[in-house]
């Protein structure tokens, strides 16, 4: 459970709970108590985000594994607010920030790709990602939705214009149901 007072595990055999807090004197704590999703890879691997980066949980050792933006290594995160996650049919991570951008993160490689040149993803906050069957990413955001083509580099911005109920969409309230369409909670 992700709340605005750090992880909450609940062990179901046992009904206990496990609090993880944010904790400066500990390199292995949440890097920040506010948890706005939380995402479970195909390997396993539970990702969490953030309002300081993106933290993976380790179950051997109880902590966490950060990825932080650093301003000096472009090669870092993008940005620190993290509201959503994605993981593509290539086992990528894709990340959505609060305002700067979307990040691919390759998890073997530990490499980050960065989508902030792209006018319509340098300012969105991007609540949602789903992926359709051709590898389209669809984003929703504070200003539509927008149809992105990662291999291509194209954008298609969609509206109220076009039938959206507002423009303005919220956190965690996103799924792709078994016979593919997406659905975007919004105002």
């Amino acid at each position: 459970i992700g709340t605005d007072n750090g992880l909450t595990i609940m062990e179901i055999s046992s009904e206990t709970f496990t609090q993880y807090l944010s904790d400066p004197n500990d390199p292995q704590s949440l890097s920040n108590s506010t948890v706005y999703c939380i995402y479970g890879d195909k390997v396993g691997n539970i990702w969490l985000a953030t309002d300081y980066g993106v933290n993976r949980y380790e179950p051997s050792t109880g902590g966490f594994i950060h990825y932080t933006h650093n301003e000096m290594d472009t090669t870092t995160l993008i940005h620190n607010e993290i509201l959503s996650f994605h993981e593509d049919k290539l086992g990528n991570l894709w990340i959505g920030t609060y305002g700067k951008g979307l990040d691919k993160f390759n998890i073997q490689k530990q490499t980050f790709t960065h989508f902030n040149g792209i006018r319509q993803l340098a300012t969105a906050v991007i609540y949602g990602i789903l992926e359709d069957d051709p590898g389209n990413l669809w984003l929703s955001t504070n200003n539509g939705i927008l149809k992105f083509c990662p291999d291509k580099g194209e954008i298609n911005q969609f509206s109220t214009e076009d039938g959206l109920q507002s423009n303005e969409f919220n956190g965690t309230s996103y799924y792709k149901s078994l016979t593919g369409e997406m659905f975007f909670g919004g105002q």
